[in-house]
């Protein structure tokens, strides 16, 4: 009787530690994942905003201002970012020459908010083709896709920057997701340099 109530105390001491580290594990997992998430979301908002400025010959940045509650959150750069350059769709003889057009905007993302119960940010990315004579192509033209969430509004921003004769696209990025109950921050920061020589600046206030 003695051993059956000793065994019993082992096997329930087990339990309790093996229900503990089932915890620790499922709450780590989930730390690691919001880690990663944040990282990506990050990356992908860099990589493609870092795609489309090479190639711009026009940058035009607009600013917003979003509320929540009392607050006001200026949003730099990305309430309008539009990126201008030539290009060419197709191959041959049915080949069009044209201009591309990229549209991002930080847009409030109501799904996912912050600490304060505001919004965090989505960022859109909208490519259109557009002939010599202005008509849109749809054919070549890529539509309007989500390239970033879990972003911080405030924090996310582009800039221009001067270095030497050459003006370069500044870009910051933040990241924040607390799916965990922990906050997962990433943050990086792109320097870009558009290819063409004579890159056309306007900065467009709110």
């Amino acid at each position: 009787m003695v051993e059956l109530l000793v065994a019993f105390a082992i096997a329930m001491v087990l339990l309790v530690g093996g229900v503990e580290m089932l915890r620790f594990m499922v709450l780590t997992t989930r730390a690691n994942g919001d880690e990663t998430l944040a990282a990506l979301q990050v990356d992908y908002a860099g990589f493609w905003i870092s795609q489309d400025a090479l190639q711009a010959a026009n940058v035009t940045l607009g600013n917003a201002t979003w509320t929540c509650g009392e607050q006001s959150i200026a949003i730099t750069g990305l309430g309008n970012l539009t990126l201008k350059w030539e290009g060419e769709c197709g191959e041959g003889a049915g080949a069009i020459e044209g201009n591309n057009t990229v549209v991002y905007q930080l847009l409030p993302d109501e799904a996912n908010l912050d600490a304060d119960g505001c919004p965090l940010a989505r960022l859109t990315r909208t490519h259109g083709f557009y002939d010599s004579q202005g008509v849109l192509a749809p054919s070549c033209s890529q539509g309007n896709s989500t390239v970033g969430e879990h972003l911080v509004p405030e924090s996310t921003r582009c800039t221009p920057r001067v270095v030497g004769n050459r003006t370069t696209v500044l870009l910051e990025v933040a990241a924040l997701v607390s799916r965990s109950g922990a906050n997962a921050v990433a943050t990086n920061t792109y320097e870009i340099h558009p290819r063409a020589g004579n890159v056309t600046w306007r900065q467009v206030p709110q």
